[in-house]
């Protein structure tokens, strides 16, 4: 009888364990909903590659989001990273001295202008992808509530690194609730 309670129960036990793993996903479909509630999320596609915040340490956040304005002049930081792999993967969408408006779409340049994007890879050294005038893309304020400091929105660009290579960051969206 012991035994016949003890199989049920591994028979239950299996049935009831959930798969976390979403990679049998198509990779559109492991990236976070695009909402508009300040879920907190962020991700987007590096050449066809899911990149989303994962793992943590005590030095930096996997995920990060602020807006403010200091001194007359708005500033606009996007940063998340995939800390859980070989290598640090990281994305950053920067914009400085504007006021982003919810349904506007901003044009990525270079690191030296007033939007940019950026792609950087750690490894010991970083291999790093920036947006400049010939390899650019668009940000898209979808949603932003200053009061309850609300900031959605979707990405994409192409950039480059130092060596000539481009990679392509597509599908990118992201919900926060932004620091100040």
């Amino acid at each position: 009888m012991k035994n016949i309670f003890f199989h049920l129960f591994l028979i239950f036990s299996l049935l009831a364990c959930k798969k976390d793993d979403d990679s049998d996903l198509p990779p559109i479909e492991q990236l976070p909903p695009q909402t508009t509630v300040g879920a907190n999320t962020a991700g987007c596609l590096v050449n066809g590659e899911v990149l989303v915040p994962k793992g943590s340490n005590n030095s930096s956040s996997t995920l990060r989001c602020q807006y403010a304005k200091r001194q007359g002049a708005y500033n606009f930081g996007l940063s998340f990273h995939d800390k859980e792999q070989e290598f640090v993967k990281s994305i950053l969408l920067r914009t400085e001295n504007i006021k982003l408006e919810q349904g506007k779409s901003y044009k990525f340049f270079e690191r030296s202008n007033i939007c940019w994007g950026e792609y950087s890879i750690e490894a010991g050294i970083i291999d790093s992808f920036e947006t400049d005038s010939n390899h650019s893309g668009i940000l898209h304020i979808t949603h932003l509530d200053e009061d309850q400091r609300i900031i959605s929105g979707t990405f994409s660009f192409i950039a480059l690194n130092d060596q000539g290579e481009t990679i392509e960051v597509t599908d990118g969206r992201f919900d926060m609730r932004y620091i100040p």
